[in-house]
Formats: structure tokens, C-alpha cells, sequence
């Protein structure tokens, strides 16, 4: 709780003190009472705001919060209590911005994994009376990221290479190690081999990954370290096909077969689906590498098992409608306080509004009686001052009530005039080439080398005027009047919103064709 009223900048005793005076200056059935309560509306609605959102954060964040108080502070934990400040500092920040737990938690996991796998590997080293230079190098190394208490210092502990640093040094000392055919290695090399080829739910191509790495490595620790990891996500991959079985059951019910909302649940099951192989866990590389990609599972399979929940087969298509039309009507975005603050109402285009950033600029819609989770936005394809601003809308006293919602919002700044003035007259104002180098080729090969032919094209600027960016069309190479020539495509904000067929100012020659 704290850790979200700190980041949400509330506190939840001065939120109720606040409820309560205002219950008790309201709790009259008379005149004075309703003017009052009028006069108060305003903090009404924001008690209630502050109130929706510390339950809305709070459930949102619950389990990654959770799991990164135990990463650090479970036993022999590499962080000191400074250090621990500085990472919840940091969490509240990001927090802050992004209203995302999950980043920092898979990062804390890779940190954690590689920095105990490194105290381990280094303990032979450290023991040696008589160290060689190289021996000594990689312990200088180590001192540098920890302390005499093996505790990462403080101020590694928010630097953005640590953990790549300290994978460096696990590699160095494997190099170094003279052990490889030390008995002690090779018998804890043979167990791992013969561990992983028994974990039945990897495939044969990453149990061969796993095997590989293992054969690589002469520290005990990390072939360890990579046994445990294949059995975590052999582990995953019961669960993946356990939530695959259950949620291809589900498409026989009429929950499924009725539902007005399948497209995104289809979406997350197929995406979910490519990770097996013959019913197995496909081979990839960042499996081998590090345990926080199993935190992305999850967040697979719990989406799955959200939208399979969500599924709305088994209410009237009638009622669903009747509910999206009567939450439509009801929604009422307006420029948010932070925007007007910056007196930026009317410089605000439609185009400006991303999925990313509508937070800072768009306020959160509200309607009575209905869970309101936005989605997306997108601009209408005939109309480019107008946002649909899409939310998921599900009934709070009947939850399988449940569709996406669509508001459409128009722009009072016309961005029809940005893109009129997009006007070029040929390749030449945008891109360097040099007209001899098409000498080279036949004018038959347009197709065959188009990917090369348009290589020689070089941006004389990377955008126009800081507002458009601009790539080459791939598509075609045209070749008309003597001229070539491709379609330009112009984006901004990601979203392509012009395309120009322009061709080269001066006539192109051509290879002779010989027959």
C-alpha cells in the first residue's frame, strides 16, 4: 500500500479523514446540507477519483510488488538496505510514468540470477593463496561491483550494465578455470546432461541448447545454475499446455461460440501456441540465458485465462449491444488538467494521441455501474482529426457484459493542413544518389534487385521540419518517362498518414540489354 500511495502521490488516511468530514457536513436531510454537498462536487469527484485509482494500482501491481519483496529480501540477498532504497526510489519513478511493475521485477530476476551465480564461481579464486595475474584481474573486477560482505554496492545497484557486466566476469572465469577436466566438473556436467534429457516437456532442439552450454562451462555453479533453469522452464511448459487444452475446450462451449469478443482471446491462444513444438517447449535462446522469461509466460497464460473469462457467448447478443450502445453514449473524454495546464487544447492534433501517452494529454472516461479499461487508440481512416479511443467496458453487477467500446473524438486542429504541406517534387529533395551507379544495372532487373537498387538511396535528412519522419516504400520500383521512381512513405507518431509516388528529377540510364 504504501509503496502505491507513494507513487500515486495519495495518502490513504488523509483520503479518509477527508471522506469522513465530508459524510458528516452532508448527513443532514435538509436545504443547507444539498447546497453544501453542490458546493463540494468538485471534491467529490476527485475523493473518488483518488479512491479508484489507489484500488485500480493496487490490484494491478499486488503480485509483482509481492514478488520482488521477496527477491530482496530473501536470505543472503545481495542487496543493502541503501541499495534496496534506491531500487524502490527507482520502482516509484518508473511507476510514475509507465503504471508497470513487471520491467523492473524481470530485471531485478536477471540481476539476482547472474550475481548469485557469480559469488558462487568466484569462491575458488578468492580462496587461493597465491593468485596469477589473470586470477587476480578478475577479482579486481569483482570488487569493483561488490563489497568485502559479497553485497552489490550501492551504486551498481541502478546502473543499466550491471548485469551484462557481471555475465562478463562469469565468462572470464570460465575461461580461466583449469578444471575442465577436473573429475568434480565432469561428473557434474554428465549429471546435468543426463537431468535436462530427462525433463519431458523440452523439446529435443532446446534440450540440445541447454546440453551445449553445458558442455561450454568448467564452473560448477553455473552448470548448476543451468540445470535448475531448464527444470523452471520444463515446469512453464506443463503450465502452457495445460492453459492451451483448457482454452481449446472452451471453443466448443457456446461461451466461446457465441461471443462477440473471441478476436483478442483467438489472438493470445495462437500467440501462446507458438511456443510448443510436437506439444514441447520450443528452443530459444533466451531461455538458456536467464530465468526472467518465464515472467512473460505467465503474463501469457494470465491473459488468457482473463479473456477466456471475459468471453461474452452467454449473454443475449442483444443485451451486449444494447450495453455498448448505452456505455457509448455515456463516454465523455475531455483534454486532461495536465494538458490545459500547458495551455495545449489547442495545439493538440488527433495524430499526437498514442496508446503511449494518452494518459498526459486525454482524462480517463467514467460511467456509473461500468469497469472502464482503456485499450488503445487509433485514428479514423476517413477522417484524421478524429480519435477513436477504445476501452474495454464491463458491467460491475453483471460481468459477462462485457465488449469493447469506442469513443470518437474530434480535433479541433485541422492536421489536414501539415499534411498538405508535404508536397515534393521529386526523389532528388529528399534523397542522395548518384545517377551513375544505375548504369550497373538492366532495366529488367527492377524486380529481381529492387532491395539493392533502393540502398542507393540515402536520406539527405532524417525528418521533415522535426515532424514527419519518412521511409521508402518497398513495394515497387517504377520506371516511366525515363525516370525511376518509388512510392515515399511519410509517418508520424508511428502511424503513416502520406504516401507521395515520386520519381528522379533527371532521366536514368540503364545497362544495354543484350540479346
Amino acid at each position: 500500500m504504501k509503496f502505491i500511495e507513494d507513487a500515486l502521490e495519495l495518502n490513504l488516511a488523509n483520503l479518509q479523514t477527508s471522506k469522513s468530514k465530508l459524510e458528516k457536513s452532508i448527513n443532514k436531510n435538509d436545504k443547507e446540507a444539498f447546497l453544501h454537498l453542490m458546493d463540494k462536487s468538485n471534491e467529490v469527484k476527485a475523493l473518488e477519483n483518488d479512491f479508484s485509482n489507489l484500488k485500480k494500482y493496487l490490484n494491478l501491481t499486488k503480485n509483482d510488488f509481492a514478488n520482488i519483496e521477496k527477491l530482496l529480501n530473501k536470505n543472503e540477498s545481495i542487496f543493502s538496505v541503501e541499495g534496496k532504497k534506491l531500487i524502490n526510489q527507482k520502482l516509484i519513478d518508473d511507476f510514475k510514468v509507465s503504471k508497470n511493475l513487471n520491467i523492473n521485477y524481470k530485471k531485478l530476476i536477471d540481476l539476482d540470477q547472474k550475481a548469485t551465480e557469480l559469488l558462487e564461481a568466484i569462491k575458488p579464486i578468492k580462496a587461493k593463496p597465491n593468485k596469477n595475474e589473470k586470477e587476480q584481474a578478475i577479482v579486481d573486477k569483482f570488487n569493483i561491483i561488490f563489497n568485502s560482505q559479497n553485497i552489490l554496492k550501492d551504486n551498481k545497484v541502478l546502473e543499466d550494465n550491471t548485469t551484462q557486466e557481471i555475465s562478463f566476469l562469469i565468462d572470464e572465469i570460465n575461461n580461466q578455470s583449469s578444471s575442465s577436466n577436473d573429475n568434480q566438473i565432469n561428473e557434474a556436467k554428465q549429471n546435468a546432461k543426463a537431468y535436462i534429457n530427462s525433463l519431458s516437456n523440452l523439446s529435443n532442439s532446446l534440450k540440445s541448447k541447454y546440453i551445449q552450454e553445458v558442455d561450454k562451462n568448467n564452473i560448477e555453479s553455473s552448470i548448476n545454475a543451468l540445470k535448475s533453469r531448464a527444470k523452471l522452464y520444463d515446469d512453464v511448459a506443463i503450465k502452457i499446455i495445460s492453459a492451451i487444452a483448457k482454452a481449446n475446450e472452451l471453443k466448443s462451449t457456446q461461451k466461446y461460440i457465441n461471443a462477440t469478443n473471441k478476436q483478442e482471446f483467438d489472438n493470445k491462444l495462437a500467440q501462446i501456441q507458438t511456443l510448443l513444438e510436437s506439444n514441447k517447449l520450443r528452443a530459444n535462446d533466451a531461455y538458456i540465458k536467464n530465468n526472467s522469461n518465464i515472467e512473460n509466460i505467465k503474463q501469457d497464460l494470465n491473459d488468457l485465462e482473463t479473456l477466456s473469462s471475459e468471453l461474452n457467448g452467454q449473454e443475449p447478443s442483444d443485451d451486449i449491444e444494447r450495453f455498448k450502445q448505452d456505455v457509448e453514449s455515456k463516454l465523455t473524454s475531455s483534454i486532461s488538467e495536465r494538458a490545459k495546464a500547458y495551455s495545449l487544447e489547442n495545439l493538440l492534433y488527433s495524430t499526437m494521441i498514442t496508446k503511449e501517452n494518452k494518459e498526459l494529454f486525454i482524462d480517463e472516461n467514467k460511467v456509473d455501474g461500468v469497469e472502464l479499461t482503456f485499450k488503445d487508440v487509433f485514428v479514423s481512416p476517413n477522417n484524421i482529426n478524429e480519435l477513436n479511443v477504445v476501452y474495454k467496458a464491463q458491467s460491475k453487477t453483471n460481468t459477462g457484459l462485457v465488449t469493447d467500446v469506442v469513443e470518437k473524438v474530434v480535433f479541433r486542429k485541422d492536421f489536414n493542413e501539415k499534411l498538405r504541406s508535404l508536397s515534393f517534387n521529386n526523389l532528388d529533395e529528399l534523397f542522395d544518389f548518384n545517377y551513375q551507379s544505375f548504369n550497373e544495372y538492366f532495366a529488367s532487373e527492377l524486380s529481381t534487385k529492387k532491395e539493392e537498387i533502393i540502398t542507393l538511396f540515402k536520406k539527405k535528412i532524417p525528418n521533415i521540419n522535426g515532424f514527419f519522419s519518412f521511409e521508402v516504400n518497398k513495394d515497387e520500383l517504377f520506371y516511366e518517362n525515363n525516370k525511376l521512381g518509388f512510392n515515399v512513405d511519410f509517418y508520424f507518431n508511428s502511424k503513416k498518414v502520406k504516401t507521395l509516388k515520386l520519381l528522379t528529377a533527371q532521366n536514368v540510364e540503364f545497362n544495354d540489354e543484350f540479346w
